[in-house]
Parts: C-alpha cells; structure tokens; sequence
C-alpha cells in the first residue's frame, strides 16, 4: 500500500508505529488519496505553522459476529486518529485550546460514521449522496492537553438505532492516558426523493 508523507510521518514515531502495526493489514486509512472537496477545514489547519503538522485516521474492520447478529452498515466499529500538534493550537501558552480539541473530537467521531456510510455506498447498499453529520457534541475536559506533541483520539460506535449514531470518544497522551472524553451523536443523511 502507498502511503501519504503524513502516514510516513506517524510511521516513523516508534510509539505510533507499534500502535498502527502492519499498514498492509489496515481496512480503513486516511488520508492516502487527495481529494481537494473534502476537509477544507483540517487541510487549511494543516497548512498552519505549527498547528497540526500531520493528521491520521485508521481502522480494522469489525470480525462478522458468529452469534449470527447483524452489524448493518457498519462494518467499522473503531477508529483511531493521531494527530501531531504544535503551540499554534494552544489557549494557554503550551496548553491545546479546548475549542481545537473539541474540533479533534469533531473529526475522529465523524470520520467513524461517514468511513462506514462511504463503505456501505461502495458496497451498494445505501444511496450514493448519502452521509453522515454531527447532531451534538460533548467533551469533558480531564487533565491540560500539553503541546507540541502527538495527540491520539479513539472513537468507539456505543449503540446504533435507525440513522442514529452514538460514538464514545478519548484523547490519549502517547502512553494511554485519558486527557478528555466525550461522546459525539451523528445521523446518516439521504437525499430526499424526487418530487413528482
């Protein structure tokens, strides 16, 4: 599998290389194609000096069950989002901004339930303009977010129910300590049917 300068940088961080693990056993990686549509918000940011230097999503796909339940659209369960930040993203003098990690929250929750709605319209089995977007957003705040350094966000599907997405979200330091959490709640959007 190619990878983008931003993967290769994480690779090379030996913390973050043991956590991503064999890259060609991956089911889910961004970015690795660059589509200038998507993300406006996060590429600008990454064009910032020192504001994020680089930003990575990842994620396995959930084994299919064996007690015969039914994952639905979702075959992605979790995912993971390392993100290099550097003081242009701090309130405080090296402290990350709330409102930024709030925003990292945004992104590693929302790249979880859109990865599976763009998997599922690969797959043919919702309609292709179909998407996912935040409806409400809690983060807890549990300890200073240091900067610079390599921030890892952890985002776990709780429950599904209809086109209603719960997502468990932490902030972890590079040794698994949890600085915030939070939940995000997402919906699947579909596009309206025509009007005759």
């Amino acid at each position: 599998m190619s990878t983008s300068p931003d993967v290769n940088h994480f690779l090379s961080i030996p913390w973050c290389a043991s956590l991503i693990g064999d890259i060609d056993k991956l089911d889910y990686i961004y970015p690795q194609d660059e589509n200038p549509d998507i993300d406006l918000f996060h590429r600008r940011l990454l064009r910032v000096e020192n504001g994020m230097s680089a930003f990575m999503i990842f994620a396995k796909r959930a084994p299919q069950p064996t007690d015969g339940s039914d994952l639905g659209i979702f075959a992605i369960r979790e995912m993971t989002l390392l993100v290099d930040v550097g003081v242009n993203v701090s309130g405080w003098e090296g402290v990350c901004h709330g409102g930024f990690t709030s925003f990292l929250f945004d992104i590693a929750g929302g790249w979880l339930g859109q990865a599976n709605v763009m998997q599922a319209i690969a797959d043919g089995r919702i309609l292709p303009s179909s998407g996912s977007m935040t409806k409400k957003l809690e983060v807890e705040y549990l300890a200073p977010v240091l900067v610079p350094r390599v921030l890892m966000l952890k985002s776990k599907i709780n429950s599904i129910e209809g086109r209603d997405i719960d997502i468990g979200i932490t902030l972890e330091d590079e040794r698994g300590k949890i600085l915030s959490r939070g939940r995000l709640a997402s919906i699947i959007t579909q596009p309206k049917k025509a009007r005759i």
